[in-house]
């Protein structure tokens, strides 16, 4: 498609992610140079998706596509030469792809997902058969609560809940799920030691230590270096 007599806007068969948006760029002519952009439009969607668009992450697709510029607002670009046009298009096309590759791993629900399995494997280690995994109970609310596990004690049930944070500083949202679900059962009359949230470390965020009185209102606050300990101490 040509927007004006100096510009080009090329799509690919490509897609960002799961939506199917196709991936596109822009040729521009400029003297006997060709520059080729995608207009920010990759980390625009990563953004539309809910990611969070950090300078980590944009080193990050530095790094995956280093034929490229990438600038601090999230452009994409290049400039070759009339003749090299091909190569310029191809190296912008795989950079906004390597964004579309990394925004699942970026995604946060991903991120909360794979620490509840670092954590469960630590779980795993220590307790075997007396982990137990993706466990119901009723809360106060009535509601029917869901905790990814529980460790069989001598009397009864501790019920654990991870809790991700997110590039290495606070999720808020994950730390008010933790919590209501941790009330939730302190509500319902689960003794104190039985309700445990594991949270994820996050010690350049100067949030942390409000993350933690807030959780230590419902649950014992466990942070994950120490969680290996605080089983072996407690749970075993």
């Amino acid at each position: 498609m040509s927007l004006d007599a100096e510009t080009l806007r090329i799509w690919s068969p490509f897609s960002y992610g799961a939506d199917g948006e196709h991936v596109g760029v822009y040729v521009e002519k400029r003297g006997s140079r060709v520059y080729v952009t995608d207009n920010a439009e990759a980390l625009m969607h990563a953004s539309a998706m809910g990611i969070k668009i950090t300078d980590r992450r944009v080193d990050a697709v530095r790094r995956a596509a280093s034929a490229v510029n990438i600038s601090r607002s999230g452009v994409i670009s290049t400039t070759v030469d009339g003749s090299q046009m091909h190569e310029g298009v191809v190296a912008v096309l795989n950079a906004a792809l390597a964004v579309g590759h990394f925004e699942t791993a970026w995604a946060p629900r991903v991120r909360a997902e794979s620490f509840t399995k670092v954590v469960g494997d630590i779980l795993e280690t220590e307790l075997r058969e007396r982990l137990l995994r993706d466990v119901q109970v009723t809360g106060a609310s009535g509601h029917q609560l869901e905790l990814p596990f529980a460790i069989q004690g001598k009397v009864e049930l501790i019920y654990l809940q991870p809790v991700a944070a997110e590039d290495d500083r606070v999720n808020w949202t994950n730390v008010y799920s933790g919590f209501g679900k941790m009330t939730d059962l302190k509500n319902a009359g689960a003794e104190s030691g039985t309700r445990v949230v594991v949270l994820e470390d996050a010690p350049g965020d100067p949030e942390m230590s409000k993350a933690v009185s807030l959780l230590a209102m419902s649950a014992t606050v466990v942070q994950f270096p120490k969680l290996r300990q605080w089983v072996q101490r407690h749970a075993a």
